[in-house]
This record gives structure tokens, C-alpha cells and sequence, in this order.
């Protein structure tokens, strides 16, 4: 479900920017290809929310294919201690990084809308 949930935020991130000469001020098509521009630079030739489609969809289709064997309805064996500490760490760190990830972006943008212009004017220095 949360594949699925990604993937189609990505696709309609990666929509709203797949024509560039469209002005979004105006509503009307534009020959300046800089009136909708992409986020960010590019990955490899691919913006991230591109790679986000890329990533979720493998995700997806690597899902299905596990579920295809049988072995996953054996009967589970106990993990190794180490395991579960290194398990708890990571679970760790992916809250300390989301509780970061949450702060900047309210001293970015806090409790409104983020600007959409790719600017670093911050809402707590302003």
C-alpha cells in the first residue's frame, strides 16, 4: 500500500511538471521553457520524482514476484540478536532523521504552503 501511495504521488508530481511550456501563472501555453521548470537537478538524467516512479514500481513488481514461492509460508526461524539491535538502530535513525526532515521544513515553511518557486526565503527568518 505504501508502494502504491508513492507511485501515484510520484506520477502526479512527475505530470504537473512534464511540459515546461505551460505557465501555470497565466494558465495559457508559453514559448519559455522555464515557466514550469522541474525541482531540483537532475539524478542520472532523471528529476526524483521520476526516480520515485522508477523505485515504487520496482518495489511493486518485486513484491509480486516473492509472493509467487511458497517458501514464504513456512514456518519462521528466530533472527540472530545482532539483528534486532541493528533493526532497532535503523528504526532509530529513520526517526531521528524524520523528526530533522519535520523541523526544517517548518523553519522553512511553516504552518502554510511551501513556496513553489524553488526559493530559500525562510519563514523563520522572515
Amino acid at each position: 500500500m505504501s508502494a502504491a501511495f508513492g507511485l501515484t504521488i510520484s506520477i502526479r508530481q512527475t505530470l504537473l511538471h512534464i511540459n515546461p511550456y505551460f505557465d501555470k501563472q497565466t494558465g495559457q501555453p508559453t514559448l519559455e521553457a522555464t515557466a514550469n521548470p522541474a525541482f531540483g537537478q537532475a539524478v542520472m538524467d532523471l528529476n526524483l520524482y521520476v526516480w520515485g516512479i522508477v523505485i515504487f514500481a520496482t518495489a511493486i513488481v518485486a513484491t509480486g514476484i516473492v509472493l509467487l514461492f511458497r517458501g514464504q509460508f513456512e514456518q519462521a526461524v528466530q533472527a540472530p540478536q545482532w539483528l534486532s539491535r541493528l533493526a532497532a538502530i535503523g528504526v532509530g535513525a529513520l526517526f531521528v532523521m524524520a523528526t530533522f526532515e519535520t523541523v526544517t521544513v517548518f523553519m522553512e515553511c511553516g504552518l502554510g504552503d511551501c513556496p513553489n518557486d524553488g526559493s530559500w526565503n525562510w519563514w523563520i527568518f522572515r
